[in-house]
């Protein structure tokens, strides 16, 4: 009964938090759209190498106490915890960010970012030292299973940032106010503004909770925290470079002429299969702070584990078929022609994604254990084999090859982390059952899209709404029991 009250309470939370992160990353995603069409191609590989930085970056000053929040938080340290932790990131994130303000020029260098960019790594870094200060405040809502609260907190700063985004684009970069040309600005420089603004708007929400927390700094809270968390940290980094060092990367090895457009074309692209990032992001947020929870009763959460891979697995499949089967409707209304040809990546993004969900799921063994460590072992194997094989593929295959390179990482990280928790923390997953679903609906869907693609193009309408009742009504028959179970209790209730 506890785990089956377990799994509610996980799909629950996943719903809140997934609602809010859903609409939240559609209306920042709907910028891409805004962006393709009204700056250069070369500009939007810009902001999308940027980002790639500032995803890296937020790893390190957030010094992995999001996760070490869960570990050592109880009603009476609840305070000094985060006091400890807010105190310590407003240092180190300071003095990252005064790095970032005197090698601002040396790293466009670096980054091979040749377009007008004035300031823009100081400006990450400042987005940067605000998120990371904000995840604990934000973390600590999670404890105290305010998610609804999270929720809106979330969106509101999603809606700011998407606001002045088109204040500035639209409206202000084509101001001249007292003698100031504010086209002289890059449009770089707009969109991260934008950003800082909308970060923010969060943490003056926080502010008077921040004054009656009052000002306490605990020595051996941080010692705590830092030694759990130091190789999360190193675990995260690496894990962020696995899924962004391509687009780092792209600008150097890619064999066309104009590299920045072609990560302009892989981002876009890229942003399509977020859709299962989303997705990932929304089951993690519900399933960290229970399993924790778990971890300290006697509950069955070796079953727990199960079932919500399972499911993860299902949903993350559904999602695949959705993306694929109505690719000529993202086309139509989302992206411009001149960035069709990147859609051959969004298949190895998506199912790459739904790998790093699978090992994230997989992998909660060694922080419930406490060897964290196993995680750096684990990001360090895929970020090699993502290296290796980027090296290998980009300057071959282009844009693509950056796609499967990624894909692959996740795929090595994932199989590794199954064979560890085998050996350290042994759980009897469904695998059969998983792994015969995916092939069987993978399979299908790209089936289904090349036909509708390459062979009956007039009829492409027919064959996805007929792929989508098939991909469905193989979930209902592989799930047949439960799904009697849940009509019956319907109809009981009725």
């Amino acid at each position: 009964m506890e785990n089956n009250s377990n799994i509610k309470t996980l799909f629950s939370d996943t719903v809140v938090y997934g609602v809010s992160t859903v609409l939240g990353r559609l209306l920042n995603w709907l910028l891409m759209p805004l962006y393709i069409r009204t700056i250069p191609k070369a500009e939007y590989g810009v902001v999308s190498d940027v980002y790639a930085v500032i995803s890296v970056l937020l790893v390190l000053v957030t010094l992995g106490f999001e996760t070490g929040y869960f570990k050592f938080v109880t009603d009476d340290n609840r305070k000094r915890l985060i006091n400890t932790q807010l105190n310590t990131i407003l240092v180190f994130g300071s003095f990252v960010t005064a790095l970032f303000y005197f090698f601002n020029d040396s790293l466009c260098q670096l980054f091979n970012l040749h377009v007008v960019t004035s300031n823009i790594f100081f400006l990450a870094a400042l987005i940067v030292l605000v998120d990371s200060y904000n995840s604990v405040l934000f973390a600590d809502l999670r404890f105290k299973r305010k998610s609804v609260k999270y929720s809106v907190l979330r969106l509101i700063q999603v809606v700011v940032t998407v606001l002045f985004n088109l204040f500035f684009i639209f409206y202000l970069r084509f101001q001249t106010i007292a003698g100031f040309d504010f086209s002289t600005i890059s449009n770089v420089n707009y969109i991260l503004f934008a950003n800082l603004l909308g970060s923010l708007s969060s943490t003056l929400y926080f502010l008077p909770s921040l004054f009656r927390l009052g000002f306490t700094f605990d020595t051996a809270l941080l010692r705590q925290s830092m030694f759990y968390c130091m190789p999360l940290v190193g675990m995260g980094l690496l894990g962020m470079l696995n899924q962004n060092i391509e687009k780092m990367l792209i600008p150097h090895l890619d064999y066309h002429d104009d590299t920045l457009a072609q990560l302009g074309e892989y981002s876009a692209n890229y942003k399509i299969g977020i859709l299962m990032a989303i997705f990932t992001q929304s089951f993690r947020l519900a399933f960290e702070p229970i399993i924790f929870k778990n971890s300290r009763s006697n509950s069955d959460k070796k079953s727990l584990y199960g079932d919500a891979l399972k499911y993860f697995v299902y949903f993350g499949l559904i999602i695949f078929a959705f993306v694929m089967l109505l690719m000529p409707l993202v086309n139509k209304f989302i992206l411009k022609p001149e960035y069709y040809e990147g859609n051959i990546i969004i298949p190895f993004v998506l199912i790459g994604q739904l790998f790093f969900g699978v090992y994230y799921s997989l992998s909660m063994w060694y922080k419930v254990i406490d060897k964290t460590y196993f995680g750096l072992i684990m990001s360090a194997i895929g970020l090699v084999v993502n290296l290796v094989l980027e090296f290998i593929l980009v300057p071959q295959l282009g844009i693509l090859g950056a796609a499967i390179s990624v894909m692959c990482g996740f795929f090595v990280m994932m199989i590794t982390s199954f064979l560890l928790e085998h050996r350290y923390y042994p759980i009897s997953y469904p695998f059969k059952k998983i792994i015969s679903t995916f092939l069987i609906v993978t399979t299908l869907v790209l089936a289904l899209t090349y036909l509708y693609r390459y062979v009956y193009t007039d009829y492409w309408i027919f064959i996805s709404i007929f792929g989508l009742f098939l991909v469905l009504l193989i979930f209902v028959l592989i799930e047949r029991k439960n799904v009697i179970k849940l009509l019956n209790y319907v109809r009981h209730r009725r």
